[in-house]
């Protein structure tokens, strides 16, 4: 059998992407002919889906096993230890490709043996289609912040932080924490194909933190505490891992009721029909409570909002809000719409409300 996998995807690699396979094979002109793809988890013989596809018009096949992938991927929800974040955020499947076909147009299929391409590592991750370089992740081999996080953003004492990094050379890279006020951290992150490890720290009452790794970092300011509590997000960014923000400036509320009522006669003719002035007419029998709450950010730059605005699209958001600063609630933020970019002349800083609710509501009576 001349079965070909022409190109496959580089790894590691992202599930928000396409990640494109192309196969040929020579018996591609067979009667009833198929090309197949099976995904499994590495190591593991349970099969996880298996794709057909006819020929295309030159007899080859182009699959994108993306979406399944991304549906055997989750997040790790781990707000207060360091761990290695390799059991749902990260996975290793195994892409196989094979082929069916019969001897006539009436015959039973033949599926022939698999061919394996090589392992794919993935998580879930966004790759910009308009990047003008590929589908690929691009740091594939290199120490990297997985963060597009700009420097000098506030933040707020007593906050609990996430800071992700990738280790994707061939030695031991260290993660270095400096802090203006005196004082670093240093953590090494082992060498490997794929490694991702998040570190949560406590923020400063004051000062400054930089966060250094290979060639990348940033610094964070902190602020004290004013008359309002900290509210402290904690989301999955566009590289699939988590990372934080807080703000300390006031919280808007906004309560929606929605009520079922029905109406009843004055005269109650189940009984002897005395009058009664206190017999109610209109009566509630449910009310639900749904609240939204606002809360803005500081004032920000270009590039700080840019960032910001990962926050604002992402699926997976929690908050925690002081002096509880561990507990955090699952919450749904219900922007509908935001300015990402204005002119220069008109516009040189943003202030982006927020509009949240809690995921699970409060019940209503």
């Amino acid at each position: 059998m001349a079965y070909t996998i022409k190109s496959q995807p580089t790894t590691p690699n992202c599930t928000y992407t396409s990640l494109v396979y192309n196969v040929s094979s020579s018996n591609a002109t067979q009667p009833q002919f198929n090309y197949l793809m099976d995904v499994y988890l590495s190591g593991s013989s349970n099969r996880l889906a298996r794709i057909r596809q006819f020929p295309n018009t030159i007899n080859e096949a182009v699959f994108d096993p993306s979406r399944i992938l991304n549906d055997n991927l989750g997040y790790t929800l781990n707000f207060t230890t360091t761990a290695q974040l390799t059991n749902n955020n990260v996975r290793t499947f195994s892409i196989e490709f094979g082929e069916e076909y019969g001897t006539s147009s009436s015959s039973s299929l033949a599926v022939t043996s698999s061919i394996s391409s090589s392992l794919l590592e993935v998580f879930p991750c966004q790759i910009d289609p308009n990047n003008g370089t590929s589908f690929n992740y691009l740091n594939s081999a290199s120490a990297v912040i997985l963060s597009d996080r700009a420097n000098d953003i506030n933040e707020y004492e007593g906050v609990k932080e996430r800071i992700s990094v990738y280790n994707g050379t061939a030695g031991s890279e260290d993660v270095t924490i400096n802090y203006s006020l005196g004082g670093s951290t240093t953590t090494a992150v082992p060498a490997g194909q794929f490694y991702l490890i998040s570190f949560p720290f406590t923020a400063p009452s004051s000062g400054s933190v930089t966060v250094s790794f290979g060639n990348d970092s940033f610094t964070k300011n902190y602020q004290p505490k004013c008359h309002y509590p900290t509210y402290n997000f904690h989301f999955i960014n566009k590289y699939g891992v988590w990372e934080n923000f807080s703000t300390n400036l006031p919280v808007r509320g906004n309560v929606k009721l929605d009520k079922q009522n029905y109406t009843q006669t004055f005269v109650n003719y189940a009984s002897t029909g005395t009058y009664d002035v206190t017999r109610r007419g209109e009566s509630n029998y449910s009310t639900g409570v749904e609240e939204d709450l606002t809360i803005s950010t500081d004032w920000l730059s270009q590039t700080q909002a840019e960032w910001i605005t990962q926050m604002i699209e992402s699926d997976e958001v929690y908050l925690a809000v002081s002096p509880t600063t561990t507990t955090f609630k699952p919450i749904v933020i219900t922007n509908a719409s935001y300015v990402q970019n204005t002119g220069k002349k008109d516009q040189k800083t943003f202030m982006y409300d927020i509009t949240f609710r809690y995921a699970n509501q409060r019940i209503g009576r």
